[in-house]
């Protein structure tokens, strides 16, 4: 046996990039953008006083809020004002890659949340953090 980690045997902790960069409700959705355009992220989550995630807001959110009510109608507005978002799709720290693999598959999102048990964000997986682990991992 060589010792070598291979994608079954990875972990979602060992894929995670944490810590996590966090928005609050209380940022106006001109701040939002210029978060993620300062951070050069495409979503983050958006976390109350206590740390719980809460949703999470993307480019796309953004975009279709502009497409379909207009977005200088939002600018000044916090987050929590937003129109409801999509499911947030998470996962813990311990799952498996394969169940991790078929959260992006089958939920066809972007990034997937990594929670403690009490809705805190542990980290994120991005689908570059996927495809990164098969480079790492390949066998």
């Amino acid at each position: 046996m060589s010792g070598k980690v291979t994608v079954k045997d990875v972990i979602v902790s060992d894929v995670m990039t944490s810590p996590v960069k966090c928005m609050t409700p209380l940022m106006t959705v001109e701040q939002c953008i210029q978060f993620l355009v300062q951070n050069q992220i495409s979503g983050a989550p958006v976390v109350d006083r206590d740390n719980l995630v809460v949703t999470v807001v993307s480019e796309l959110d953004l975009m279709k809020l502009g497409v379909l009510v207009g977005l200088k109608s939002f600018i000044g507005e916090n987050l929590d004002k937003l129109p409801p978002k999509d499911k947030l799709i998470t996962i813990g720290p311990a799952a498996s890659f394969k169940d991790l693999f078929k959260k992006f598959l089958t939920d066809n999102v972007r990034r997937v949340l990594v929670l403690d048990p009490q809705r805190r964000p542990l980290g994120i997986v991005a689908r570059r953090d996927i495809i990164q682990s098969f480079l790492d991992h390949h066998d």
